[in-house]
């Protein structure tokens, strides 16, 4: 069965980019465009990894961070990759203390080779 991957993100563009190149390797993706919606779905769907963007209506991505490791006593620990385009030392300090597994620059990282990348973030059974 493939790995669930939850990608939180509120831009339409960049979120569809997303999705094609992480269905391209395979995995199930799990689309959200806001942090209420996030939340909705990771209860739902548990899933394998989280793509999370900071800056998200509704709820931020911080905000949906928090609850996801609230929730690693029921869960385990998800694998949380923070990707956005805020690059600050306080939002990179902030996201490491909430337990965020990695923080990305969207501006960075090219979608394909994220794709890629985050097969050694799942947890094996």
């Amino acid at each position: 069965m493939a790995q669930k991957v939850l990608l939180v993100e509120d831009d339409f563009f960049i979120r569809d980019v997303y999705r094609m190149a992480l269905e391209q390797k395979g995995y199930q993706v799990l689309l959200a465009e806001d942090g209420k919606q996030a939340l909705e779905i990771y209860d739902r769907e548990l899933p394998d990894l989280v793509l999370l963007d900071i800056m998200l209506p509704r709820l931020g991505g911080m905000e949906v961070l928090k609850y996801i490791r609230k929730k690693a006593d029921k869960t385990g620990k998800t694998p949380v990759i923070m990707m956005t385009n805020l690059d600050t030392a306080e939002s990179v300090e902030q996201a490491m203390e909430l337990g965020a597994t990695q923080y990305w620059l969207k501006s960075t990282k090219d979608p394909i080779a994220v794709a890629s990348e985050i097969n050694h973030y799942f947890i094996s059974d």
